[in-house]
């Protein structure tokens, strides 16, 4: 198994642990072969919580793009085993909100598996589940209508794995910046 343990710091904070129990019965409820199932939850003897998951035997993508660009067929296949994953959870009223590389393990067997549902959440659902208030998501990711404020929908996930896809293609981030407003400007002004 892999184990995900929430930091001891984010224990205080009400949202943070809700948002980790959700994680744990959200993904525990999908059984796909190109996502990483929860098996269990629990607390240590030490209070640490954590979510043992389905081990992937691989590494995170993103450290395979650091490698150098991917070949086209090989980006796709990653791509056909991630949307196929996404649409799964689209079909179950979830929405994983943060499908970037370092949440994607390639495995040897089991070719692209989808990991970190900690920002997933139920489309039913309405309100943010950031620490701060603020969004959710990693910033080279996130599509133009988050940044503009706008509720996710699974159309958000898709331009997400656009930009993955554009990633293993070139090597590097499809919109790059310095800071969080210098790439919401290039998502949101030069973007599709």
């Amino acid at each position: 198994v892999a184990l995900k343990v929430l930091k001891p710091a984010l224990i205080a904070d009400e949202s943070a642990f809700q948002r980790f129990v959700r994680e744990a019965q959200t993904v525990a409820s999908l059984f796909h072969p190109h996502i990483a199932t929860v098996l269990d939850m629990g607390e240590s003897k030490e209070g640490r919580y954590f979510i043992a998951m389905r081990y992937i035997d691989g590494e995170s993508l993103d450290k395979v793009i650091a490698a150098g660009a991917l070949k086209w067929d090989v980006a796709l296949k990653i791509t056909e085993q991630i949307a196929s994953a996404l649409e799964f959870a689209h079909g179950r009223g979830l929405i994983h909100r943060d499908v970037k590389p370092s949440n994607i393990i390639v495995g040897k067997e089991e070719g692209a598996v989808l990991t970190d549902f900690g920002l997933v959440k139920a489309m039913q659902q309405s309100g943010s589940m950031s620490l701060t208030g603020g969004m959710l998501g990693t910033p080279y990711y996130i599509p133009p209508e988050i940044w503009l404020g706008k509720e996710a929908t699974p159309a958000a996930d898709l331009y997400e794995l656009a930009c993955v896809l554009a990633e293993m293609l070139t090597g590097k981030v499809l919109f790059p910046g310095d800071t969080s407003p210098a790439v919401m400007t290039r998502h949101v002004m030069i973007g599709p």
